[in-house]
């Protein structure tokens, strides 16, 4: 899978370990370090930012994994605010986006939030504020079109565009400021970001006009009025078609899960079971769960764990009334002779199943008390990999496996085009990774840093020379 979103950057200030800190991203990165240098740490830091985005509630507390804000924050210091940024490239336009949020007293507060596409405009949040700043050049470009302007006043109530009539208005201002964000949303929510983004007011442009509203449930006059916002977006041409493009749509689902109803409708033709995860986080422990019996109308309620693994392939498998591509062909790379299925209990339980014919003339069944760690491992990552995540990040991947196959997983993992990220200690990782893919972390007074081999280049010809491998530099403190 091809990304809209490619992710340049991710900065991270007051979590954890990190002060502040700076990662750059290629589609595959691997993060190394030695036991309690912050790798782990750093991967909680992107799942805190995608779950402050979609955040829905009191529920939904987005520190509950961490016992508290203040096991959260950089030093336990609460007064801290935890700082993201993210650095994004969509077609030919920069975007940056980024948060700046507590969790203090038990909620969820966005104090700032910034979108930033380069050159075009910038939202900017301060706590419920909204400003809007249009550049020059741009606006400059969007004011000339007389067409869109009279467009938008059509569709604008009557009593605000006499008043702009009046005060000789005849285009937006390039600044503009609103006091209608709820301060525990983000600006990426789905109910304020699709009241903005949702109702397009031109055609087959290379900009186009949106609208945001204040309450779109109990405000119907706000709902009317709106506030304008001006996009650029792309055309291309599919299939003999015009498409058009907006980059921050693309943002949007970058970070944005789908509601979640799993398996409300399974087995129906009017299925609504499809959900997206928009990043995956996946922990070795996941496994074990695997192994468990899982309840046919399984709901995760937004986690990602063992149990969904085997439910989403369960409910793809009845869908599409076979195995991925990927998953057969792994099947019968690493383990020839196995056929992987399910059986459903008298209880209505899913487990995890494999028919055994490696054996020429015999056949049996193997469960799993028979099937090793690894196994689960691999099909644990597959099975992320064909959710297709906007970011995929696997906690020490090399638990339970082989080099064989964890450089069979790297593979598919490039192969899927899917953005991941792996931290890991294991030299076998480091071994089958590219060494412009490696980001080195470090620990030094209680304060973690990340760092990526400067000239990946003229390394490998050193390691090459002096007859060592990426690990052994690595550990000897000489990867620079």
């Amino acid at each position: 899978m091809t990304m809209n979103a490619e992710m340049l950057s991710f900065e991270v200030e007051n979590f954890k370990s990190f002060e502040k800190s700076r990662i750059l991203f290629s589609p595959l990165n691997v993060i190394v370090g030695p036991n309690g240098s912050g790798k782990t740490n750093l991967l909680e830091s992107i799942k805190l930012a995608f779950d402050c985005v979609n955040y829905r509630g009191p529920t939904d507390y987005p520190f509950v994994p961490f016992w508290g804000y203040n096991n959260a924050v950089y030093r336990s210091e609460s007064g801290r605010n935890i700082h993201f940024k993210f650095e994004f490239h969509v077609l030919e336009y920069d975007i940056l986006y980024e948060q700046l949020v507590t969790g203090e007293g038990g909620s969820l507060r966005f104090l700032e939030e910034k979108v930033l596409v380069k050159d075009y405009l910038e939202l900017r949040r301060a706590g419920s504020k909204l400003t809007i700043q249009y550049f020059p050049e741009f606006f400059k470009t969007i004011s000339a079109d007389v067409t869109l302007m009279n467009n938008n006043r059509k569709e604008r109530n009557m009593e605000i565009r006499r008043d702009e009539e009046k005060k000789g208005k005849t285009t937006f201002e390039s600044s503009q400021n609103y006091t209608v964000l709820d301060e525990s949303r983000s600006i990426f929510a789905v109910d304020i970001y699709h009241s903005y983004f949702g109702n397009e007011t031109r055609k087959e442009r290379s900009y186009d006009l949106f609208e945001i509203h204040t309450n779109p449930v109990n405000d119907k006059i706000a709902y009317m009025r709106g506030i304008p916002i001006v996009l650029p977006i792309h055309m291309e041409k599919l299939n003999n078609r015009i498409h058009k493009r907006i980059p921050l749509l693309d943002v949007y689902d970058f970070f944005r899960n789908d509601p979640l109803y799993l398996f409300s409708y399974l087995g129906s033709s009017r299925s609504t079971a499809k959900v997206k995860k928009k990043n995956l986080l996946l922990r070795h422990n996941f496994i074990y769960e695997m192994k468990k019996p899982v309840p046919l109308n399984y709901n995760s309620e937004g986690a990602v764990n063992g149990e969904w693994a085997v439910a989403w392939l369960f409910k793809t498998f009845n869908e599409q009334g076979k195995f991925s591509e990927r998953i057969q062909r792994t099947m019968e790379d690493l383990f020839p002779g196995w056929k992987l299925g399910f059986k459903l209990t008298d209880e209505g339980n899913i487990i995890l199943k494999v028919l055994d014919e490696s054996i020429p003339g015999s056949s049996f069944e193997l469960y799993a008390p028979s099937l090793p760690d690894g196994f689960f491992k691999i099909l644990l990552v597959l099975i992320a990999l064909e959710a297709k995540p906007s970011l995929l990040m696997i906690d020490e991947l090399e638990n339970s496996l082989h080099d064989t196959a964890i450089q069979y997983i790297l593979d598919s993992i490039r192969e899927s085009g899917v953005y991941t990220i792996i931290s890991t200690h294991s030299p076998l990782v480091i071994n089958s990774t590219n060494l412009e893919e490696l980001r080195i972390l470090e620990n030094t007074a209680n304060h973690s840093t990340v760092r990526s081999v400067t000239d990946p280049d003229s390394t490998k010809k050193k390691l090459v020379e002096l007859g060592i491998t990426p690990s052994e530099s690595w550990l000897y403190g000489e990867l620079v």
